[in-house]
Parts: structure tokens; C-alpha cells; sequence
């Protein structure tokens, strides 16, 4: 799979032409490469429209999921295992291309799986690595208790060389709070080959089958197939409720068509409609595909760049001050002192919902967050010294998420959530393309123009 082969070509069509149809940030009709803002639309040419590219694009991935060539990992841990031992390039039918990096080269689990303190056995030297990106930390709370996508993908927890352990040892696992959210697709304790140093010879998975699937859902919606669009749907979700497949029959089988039939907007008129095909479309590339680097062009060619990172900022500001969703864990605070850098001085106070965490395996067990476990301790927790292993930390409150200097609490500006996007137009969308870097145009003699209003140097 570090070699192009056909069923990778027939689904990059797909992935062209879900873009080339969709929404983008693009000049005016005419006026591409003179420097253009642009503004957020479809395409006017008729060749990058749904009715010309969708049946097309549908037609090559019914080819694919016809073959009988590919077929999904029976366990999704199993297929992140392979990823991390490097097996997944030869001995997986789900994945279809990787970048094909050098044994060891790129810096894939150095900047993306959970982190690990110097002095880990698992990556072999005094340096730390990992946690470089992770999930917002509301993505944990998105799945149900039975996808066991869940914490595969988001793990709040690291390897510390300073863990306590219980035979009077050093170094292990230990929880972090709801600012520390993790990618645990990625990890150093799962690879059988890491070869030392920043490049780790990780290589990226570009496509997997379960895309060739939700893409086919997405597009048999759009022709109106709401049967055949379930049935594809199905195939990735009933993977992920392995054990619970009967959740899986109910949630799809009454959801409805909504405006998905022939519609360019599809996306944006039912994002929020729960029961739709499209919503569960939206949803569902968002829970499988978390950390493997679809979902902004996702969110673009939908329509929603705007629209969902504004949800997810407030959905973050819930969290922090418990509420909303979340209000069940202000069930079970204690006042928290903040303090200045000093450390002396008491700034605020801020209410506090802690959690249990014990080392289990390569990894923690954690007690608290599940919506059966809120207000409520471990069975064998008794107290401080009688605490059956589990360690209490302080998990959520308004402070965690607080950025800056200690002092400056008050300004929302402090605020983690302020950060989704930052620029002069308070929308992503005019500044979610990179520019080509000056250089580039001083030596294109003229032949290349920054559009979307960006200087021209």
C-alpha cells in the first residue's frame, strides 16, 4: 500500500469530486489569480457540479466495494496496532495507501501520538515526545460507551518517568486533566520497530476502506438511495459497536432521507437536524476519522468550516464551566485555589470536578466520567490510604482551560476556546488556504498570484 494501486485512484476520484463540487473559498468568476478575495461558494462550471461529478464518483467506488479485494479490520485497535508496527503497509485489506516514508524517516508519532516523558523504554533515549496535537477535549464525550472508537482515539493520559509506582519503581502512566486530550492512535508502546530519534518511519495512512464506504453513503444520499446510503453506513458503524450491533440496526434504520436528495446544501441545512442521513453522515466521518487529517477539508467543501468550529468553541466553554451537556459533573466539585506565579497569592477560585485514575495494562483505567460514574467513587476507593490503587485528580474546571498568565482569568481572551480561529475577519474561511510563500512568487517572474486578498510580495 505504498504503491498506487486502482482502488486508491477510483477513490481519489471520489475525494476530487466531493471537493470539486463542494465549497471552497473562491475568487470571482473571472478574476482567479489577480489577487481576488473571493467568498465562500460553489462553482459556476458545470463539469465540477454533484449532477455531473457524483454519479461518476459513485459509480468508481461501487467498483471498489464490489471488487471483494478490500474489507475492514474486524477490530478497530487491531487496525491502529498495525498502524504502529508498521504492518498495515502489507497485511491490512482496509488500508489502501500510506505516504511511503523511509523506515526512519518523518515525524509522525514524534508529534502525534500521546507523549512520553524522557527516560520512556519506548522510545529509547532522554528526550520527550509526542502530544504535539490532540482532540478538542469535547470530541471524548461525542461517542457513546459503546463505540469502541472512543478510547482508542482520545486518551487523557502520558508515560511520566515521575509515576510513583506501588513496588517503589519510577515511570508509568498517569491520567491528565480535560485540557490533555490525546490521539491514542498513535502510540509508541504498540510499534515493534521504532528505530530512535525524531523520525520514527511512521507511514500516514492517505486512505482506508472505511472511507471508499461513508464517501458511497454520502453520495447514494445525494441520489436519493436512502437504503443504499444506509447500508454503507452501516459497515463502518457496526465495526465500531462490535458487541452491540443491535445499536447500530436501530440508530440507522430511522434515519430519513432529510434534504440530502439532489441538494448542494445538504450539509448545511441538516448538520443540526438529528435523524437525518446527512447529520449521521457528518457525524460519523468525525467520530471514525478523528486525528488522521480529513476533517477540515471535510468541514470546507460542506460548507461548515464556520458553522462547526463556532460549535465547537462554545461546546468547549460548556465543558469548562459545566453546564449544558456537562451539567452533571458540577454534581461533584470542590473549591480550587489558582494562584499567581509566585505561587503565593490566591487569584481565584474556581469549582473543581475531580476524577479516579489507576495504571492498568499499558495504559489507565479511569473512574469518573462515564454519566453512571458522575458524583460517585470507585467501589474499592475507601479513602486516601485505602484507595484500591486509583489516584484522584482535579479533571474539569474554568481554570484548566485558562491559557495565559494566571492574572489575566478574567479575560475571556485567556481562554482556550478563543483559539478555534484568530484573524481580521472573524471567519475562517478567507484565511483556510495557505498562501505561496514569497519566494515562490519573486521567482515566478509574474506567473503566480496570491488570491483571496492576501499581500503580494
Amino acid at each position: 500500500t505504498d504503491r498506487i494501486n486502482k482502488a486508491f485512484a477510483k477513490g481519489l476520484y471520489a475525494r476530487i469530486a466531493l471537493n470539486a463540487a463542494g465549497y471552497a473559498w473562491r475568487p470571482d468568476d473571472g478574476k482567479t489569480g489577480t489577487g481576488n478575495f473571493g467568498s465562500l461558494r460553489l462553482s459556476t462550471k458545470q463539469e465540477m457540479s454533484k449532477a455531473e461529478l457524483y454519479p461518476k464518483a459513485l459509480r468508481h467506488l461501487e467498483d471498489v466495494i464490489g471488487s471483494g479485494s478490500l474489507a475492514l479490520e474486524s477490530d478497530f485497535e487491531q487496525l491502529w496496532h498495525k498502524f504502529n508496527d508498521f504492518s498495515h503497509v502489507s497485511g491490512s485489506r482496509e488500508v489502501i495507501y500510506v505516504q511511503p516514508f523511509g523506515d526512519a524517516r518523518g515525524r509522525w508519532n514524534y508529534a502525534h501520538a500521546y507523549p512520553h516523558t524522557a527516560n520512556s523504554p519506548f522510545i529509547g533515549d532522554k528526550s520527550s515526545k509526542g502530544g504535539q496535537t490532540g482532540p478538542n477535549p469535547t470530541l471524548w464525550w461525542k461517542y457513546e460507551k459503546q463505540d469502541t472508537r472512543r478510547d482508542i482515539t482520545c486518551v487523557p493520559m502520558r508515560w511520566n518517568q515521575d509515576v510513583e509506582n506501588e513496588d517503589g519503581t519510577k515511570g508509568g502512566w498517569e491520567m491528565r486533566n480535560a485540557t490533555s486530550f490525546y490521539w491514542g492512535k498513535y502510540r509508541y508502546e504498540w510499534m515493534n520497530n521504532y528505530p530512535g530519534g525524531t523520525g520514527d518511519g511512521c507511514k500516514p495512512i492517505v486512505m482506508r476502506y472505511a472511507d471508499i464506504y461513508l464517501m458511497a453513503a454520502e453520495l447514494a444520499a445525494w441520489e436519493g438511495d436512502l437504503s443504499r446510503a444506509q447500508r454503507y453506513l452501516k459497515e463502518v458503524r457496526k465495526r465500531a459497536y462490535k458487541g452491540n450491533e443491535g445499536m447500530v440496526d436501530a440508530y440507522v434504520d430511522a434515519l430519513t432521507i432529510g434534504s440530502a436528495a439532489s441538494s448542494d446544501d445538504a450539509a448545511i441545512n441538516d448538520c443540526k437536524t438529528e435523524g437525518t442521513i446527512m447529520k449521521a453522515i457528518i457525524d460519523e466521518r468525525a467520530l471514525e476519522f478523528a486525528g488522521e487529517f480529513l476533517r477540515k477539508q471535510d468541514l470546507i467543501r460542506w460548507g461548515l468550516l464556520k458553522i462547526k468550529l463556532d460549535e465547537a468553541k462554545d461546546d468547549l466553554k460548556d465543558l469548562a464551566y459545566m453546564r449544558g451537556a456537562y451539567a452533571d459533573y458540577a454534581k461533584l466539585t470542590e473549591p480550587k485555589d489558582f494562584k499567581d506565579k509566585s505561587g503565593k497569592n490566591v487569584l481565584t477560585t474556581f469549582p473543581t470536578y475531580y476524577a479516579f485514575w489507576r495504571q492498568k495494562g499499558q495504559g489507565i483505567e479511569i473512574f469518573g466520567l462515564e454519566k453512571d460514574e458522575i458524583a460517585k467513587t470507585p467501589a474499592d476507593y475507601n479513602s486516601e490510604a485505602d484507595n484500591g490503587g486509583w489516584n484522584r485528580i482535579d479533571f474539569l474546571s474554568q481554570g484548566v482551560f485558562c491559557q495565559a498568565d494566571p492574572s489575566l482569568w478574567e479575560a475571556e481572551t485567556s481562554y482556550r476556546w478563543m483559539y478555534f480561529y484568530f484573524n481580521d475577519y472573524d471567519d475562517p474561511y478567507p484565511r483556510s488556504t495557505w498562501p505561496l510563500f514569497a519566494h515562490n512568487l519573486s521567482n515566478a517572474q509574474g506567473s503566480l498570484v496570491n488570491d483571496f486578498g492576501y499581500p503580494q510580495k
